[in-house]
C-alpha cells in the first residue's frame, strides 16, 4: 500500500494490512474534521502522534523485545513495530496493534517477538497513527545471538602403547570459537589434563578437530571429550573412553651356565605383559642367528611379572662359540613377539700352547699338578695348570695343548707351524714363545728389531720368523698372543734375549695384538729361584708362567 492512502489503512505489512482502531469515536472524529468542526475560519494542520525507536532488549537466538514511545498528540492513537531483515524494511512483519487513548503524555511501547533465526540481523521501527494521520519512527537494527557451539566427542584412533589421536567435531555456529580436548585416567574427568587451544574462526559448518596424544601409561585406560568455547558459551561432549595398547611380551636375554663342550643352560627372563605368552630360546653357530634351533615352547601365563626362563641343550660341537636369545610370543596373537638380544658363549676355549722346550715343560719338577683338574691336559708345564686357572676363573672348559719342541729356535717353529694348525683344528688361540734357542751367544739369530720387510738384514731374522708365524696364525683364523722371552741365567744370552722382546713389542703393535706379553723376563730376572737351570723354570716358575698368562688373556 502507499503512502498516501487514507491513513485508516495505514497498518500495512507484507502479509497483512488492517487497521484496528476502535470505529465509532475515531468515525466521529472524521466527520467533525470534515465539515470544519463548527468553528469558522482556515485551521492549522492537525497534530500527529509522535513516535521514537529505541534499541531492543533481550536479544537471544530466537526472541527479541522491541521498544520505542509514543505520544498520542491530543486524540486516540494506534501503534505497533514493523520488522525484517531488508535494511530499508521494504518488505517487513508488523507486531500486534497497540491502542492509546487520546492525551499528550509519551508512553512506552513494548513488544516481544519470536521464531526469528540466530545469528541474523534484524531491522525495526515504531509506527503510530491517528485521525490526523500516521508516522514513523527511525529504523534500528539488532542482531540475534548466535547459539553456542556444537560438539560431538569422535571415537580415537592410532592407539599405541604410549598415546592415541583424539577426535572430535565442532560447529562454531557463527561466532568465533576455540575447541580443546581434555584427557585423564578418571571416568568423569573431575581431574583431567586439557591440550592446548584450536582456533576453529566462526563459520557454521561442522568442522573436524584433533590432537595426537604422547607420552600416556602403556596399558591403561583413559577418558576424554571434545570442548569448545564461544562469546555464547562453552560445551562439552561427551565422554568417551579408550585403552593404550598392552606392550608386546618383554624378552631379556640372560647368559649361558652349566657350559660343557656339548652342553649348556640357557637362561633368560620373560614378562608376559598381559598376554597369554609362550617363550623359547633361538641358538646357532650363526652369530645373526639368521640359522637357529629353536629350544621347546614353554607357557608362561598371561600375568605382568617378570618370569625366569630356561632350557638345556645338548649335542653342541665342542670348542665353538655358540650364539642365543630369548623369545617370547603372544599365544593368542602370534604377530605379537618380541626377540632379546642376541648373546654368546664358548663351549670351551681351546689354545695351543706353541714354542720350545720351555713351552714343552722341561725342568718341571712338580709333578702333583702335571695333569689339569678335568683330565684334559697332561705332562707338565704351565699347560694344566692354566686350564685349572682359567676354567675356575670363566666357569668354561679350557683346553691348553703343548705343542712344545725342544731345541726349537724360531725357524723351527716356522717349519712345524703347518702341521700344528692342521692337528687342531677347533683351536681358537696361539700362546707362542720362541727365542731361548735363538739366543745362543756363539751362533745367534739376528733380531731384526726396527727393521721393517724388504729391508737388509731382515730376511731370516727373529723377527721375520715370529712375523711369519703371526701372519700364518691369523691366516687360518686364529688369534695369536706372544710372551716375552724369559731371562737367563746364561747371561750371554740375555742381550739377545732382550732385542728379541724389543721385536715381540714391535711385532704386538704392528699386528693389532691386543694382550700384552706377559713378561717373563722381567718375572724370572726377579724370581731367579723359580729357575731350574740356566734356562728352565723349575716347578713353581711353571706355576708363574701360568699365572702370568692368566692375568693377561681376556
Amino acid at each position: 500500500m502507499k503512502r498516501s492512502e487514507h491513513w485508516t489503512n495505514r497498518k500495512r505489512s507484507s502479509k497483512k494490512r488492517t487497521f484496528r482502531f476502535p470505529a465509532f469515536p475515531v468515525f466521529l472524529l472524521f466527520l467533525l474534521a470534515s465539515c470544519g468542526g463548527g468553528g469558522g475560519g482556515e485551521s492549522s494542520a492537525p497534530p500527529l502522534p509522535t513516535v521514537v525507536t529505541d534499541n531492543a532488549t533481550s536479544v537471544g537466538q530466537n526472541v527479541a523485545t522491541l521498544n520505542g514511545t509514543v505520544n498520542p498528540k491530543g486524540v486516540a492513537a494506534a501503534a505497533w513495530f514493523e520488522y525484517g531483515t531488508n535494511p530499508n524494511l521494504a518488505s517487513f512483519d508488523n507486531t500486534a496493534t497497540q491502542n492509546f487513548a487520546a492525551g499528550s503524555i509519551t508512553q512506552l511501547v513494548t513488544q516481544g517477538i519470536s521464531g526469528l533465526t540466530p545469528g541474523t540481523t534484524y531491522y525495526f521501527r515504531l509506527v503510530a497513527s491517528s485521525v490526523n494521520g500516521w508516522v514513523e519512527g527511525n529504523i534500528f537494527s539488532f542482531t540475534t545471538r548466535n547459539p553456542p557451539p556444537a560438539v560431538t566427542t569422535n571415537v580415537p584412533s592410532s592407539i599405541t602403547l604410549t598415546g592415541g589421536t583424539l577426535n572430535g567435531t565442532v560447529t562454531p555456529n557463527g561466532a568465533a570459537t576455540d575447541a580443546w580436548f581434555e584427557y585423564g585416567e578418571d571416568p568423569t574427568l573431575s581431574v583431567f589434563t586439557p591440550t592446548d587451544n584450536q582456533g576453529l574462526g566462526s563459520g557454521r559448518a561442522p568442522v573436524a578437530v584433533q590432537i595426537q596424544l604422547s607420552g600416556l601409561k602403556s596399558g591403561a585406560t583413559y577418558y576424554y571429550r571434545a570442548v569448545a568455547a564461544s562469546v555464547e558459551g562453552e560445551v562439552e561432549g561427551t565422554i568417551q573412553g579408550f585403552s593404550t595398547d598392552f606392550p608386546p611380551p618383554a624378552a631379556t636375554t640372560g647368559s649361558a651356565t652349566n657350559i660343557t663342550t656339548t652342553s649348556a643352560t640357557l637362561r633368560g627372563t620373560v614378562n608376559p605383559n598381559g598376554f597369554s605368552t609362550e617363550a623359547w630360546f633361538e641358538y646357532g653357530l650363526d652369530n645373526s642367528l639368521a640359522m637357529f634351533t629353536p629350544t621347546t615352547p614353554q607357557l608362561l601365563g598371561s600375568g605382568t611379572t617378570t618370569l625366569q626362563v630356561s632350557a638345556a641343550i645338548n649335542s653342541l660341537t665342542p670348542w665353538r662359540t655358540w650364539y642365543f636369545r630369548t623369545v617370547a610370543r603372544s599365544t593368542t596373537d602370534p604377530d605379537v613377539f618380541t626377540k632379546g638380544e642376541i648373546h654368546s658363549f664358548p663351549t670351551g676355549e681351546y689354545y695351543v700352547a706353541f714354542g720350545d722346550s720351555i713351552t714343552r715343560g722341561s725342568g718341571d719338577d712338580i709333578f702333583s699338578d702335571d695333569v689339569s683338574l678335568d683330565g684334559r691336559n697332561s705332562g707338565g708345564g704351565f699347560e694344566p695348570i692354566l686350564n685349572n686357572l682359567l676354567t675356575s676363573e670363566k666357569g668354561i672348559p679350557h683346553n691348553i695343548v703343548n705343542e712344545g719342541y725342544g731345541g726349537y729356535n724360531a725357524s723351527g717353529g716356522w717349519s712345524v707351524l703347518p702341521g700344528v694348525l692342521a692337528s687342531h683344528p677347533n683351536a681358537t688361540y696361539y700362546l707362542i714363545l720362541f727365542g731361548t734357542n735363538d739366543s745362543d751367544p756363539s751362533s745367534p739369530t739376528p733380531s731384526g728389531v726396527r727393521l721393517s720387510s724388504g729391508q737388509p738384514g731382515y730376511n731370516n731374522s727373529y723377527k721375520d720368523y715370529m712375523q711369519r708365524m703371526v701372519t700364518a696364525i691369523k691366516g687360518a683364523g686364529k688369534i695369536p698372543y706372544l710372551a716375552k722371552v724369559p731371562y737367563s741365567k746364561d747371561v750371554g744370552r740375555n742381550p739377545n734375549i732382550q732385542e728379541f722382546n724389543q721385536v715381540i713389542g714391535e711385532l704386538v703393535a704392528a699386528n693389532g695384538i691386543t694382550v700384552a706379553p706377559p713378561d717373563l723376563y722381567g718375572w724370572f730376572e726377579s724370581h731367579q729361584d723359580q729357575l731350574f737351570d740356566l734356562l728352565h723354570p723349575n716347578g713353581i716358575g711353571y706355576q708363574s708362567m701360568a699365572q702370568r698368562w692368566q692375568i693377561a688373556l681376556p
